[in-house]
């Protein structure tokens, strides 16, 4: 949950100098949270019965170059 708020954070301060572009680059800061270790958590969350490969494949859509593909 720290890393979604610094996510959104990072993406409120680069909107400083353009406060119209606010919105659209905290979504897109926060992308990779919700992408990418929100499944992984709910699916710990919801107990269910995954091999941990299949769950570490979530930390993948964590990382930059993904994330823009």
């Amino acid at each position: 949950m720290a890393d979604l708020v610094t996510h959104l954070c990072t993406g409120a301060l680069v909107a400083l100098p353009a406060p119209r572009w606010l919105v659209p680059l905290c979504i897109g800061a926060t992308m990779p949270d919700i992408t990418g270790r929100a499944p992984q958590m709910a699916l710990a969350l919801l107990k269910v019965p995954l091999p941990d490969r299949m769950l570490w494949a979530f930390d993948v859509a964590h990382q930059p170059v993904p994330q823009v593909l």
